[in-house]
């Protein structure tokens, strides 16, 4: 098993690299780490928005300094591509489990800038599971605390999500569905926790905690409800219908990973 991980060598990404070496000592993974050098500020699938310039040799020696400190084996890899691209390629070529990107602290005007970059973009392009890892998020292995972000409707989780989905129903966590409506609404979350129980996503013998929510922003919402049950892991589906492109940024998947606190695991599902 792989899980591939996209680094620019920032704090945010190396945050992501130690989340995910906890995570494969786990899941007895293999890691891939890989760096992919840009060519220009105007790269519109930048990493985190910013560019670093590096020769080969600075760029093996990173690759080398990161892969020494981890307790997993590791294969390095570095590109001159777009994110995207080069992502794309990483995925079929080792099929990984997982993708995994850093999302850098905010800052101001860092709404319009995450937006615009891989952590949304490789959404419309991947149908693997992703992890966005906060730059401020703590690393606690395994999570104690699973939320999973759930509504109303059913859905079939796509083949690639097995698994992610093998290593949840592994784990000891307390596992709570989340469910959000609009403050005049029924906010039970009887019929979205069926729906998750239908789906697989957890063991159908499982008996997770019930958490609902009334918000006009089902990502503000969710963002809340995570928050108030204390959760370190938030896993979401997103539905092939939202993968929107250059329009994503505007979907509730894109809010609610743009403003998490918490490392958010999207698995990829069936409409």
């Amino acid at each position: 098993m792989h899980l591939l991980v996209l680094t620019d060598f920032s704090p945010a990404a190396d945050h992501a690299l130690a989340y995910a070496d906890a995570l494969a000592v786990q899941l007895r993974a293999t890691l891939v780490l890989l760096h992919v050098q840009r060519t220009s500020l105007f790269d519109p699938e930048a990493l985190t928005g910013s560019l670093s310039p590096l020769s080969e040799g600075e760029i093996a020696t990173a690759l080398l300094q990161r892969r020494d400190k981890l307790s997993v084996p590791v294969i390095t890899e570095a590109t001159v591509a777009r994110v995207a691209e080069a992502a794309d390629a990483g995925v079929r070529r080792y099929q990984p489990a997982l993708l995994l990107l850093g999302r850098p602290a905010a800052t101001k005007g860092s709404p319009e800038v995450v937006a615009q970059t891989t952590a949304l973009k490789l959404l419309g392009h991947l149908p693997c599971p992703l992890l966005v890892v906060p730059e401020s998020a703590p690393i606690p292995m395994p999570p104690q605390c699973v939320a999973i972000a759930a509504d109303n409707q059913p859905f079939s989780l796509l083949p690639q999500a097995n698994d992610m989905v093998a290593w949840l129903h592994q784990l000891p966590s307390r596992f709570t569905i989340l469910h959000v409506a609009e403050p005049e609404d029924n906010d039970s979350t009887a019929v979205a926790c069926q729906h998750v129980l239908d789906s697989g996503l957890l063991p159908t013998d499982s008996r997770p905690h019930h958490h609902g929510v009334r918000h006009l922003s089902i990502a503000d919402g969710v963002a809340q409800g995570a928050k108030e049950i204390e959760a370190d892991l938030l896993v979401a589906q997103v539905h092939r219908h939202t993968w929107l492109g250059d329009l994503f940024h505007h979907s509730v998947t894109a809010r609610l990973v743009q403003r998490a606190t918490l490392p958010v695991l999207l698995l990829p599902i069936n409409d």
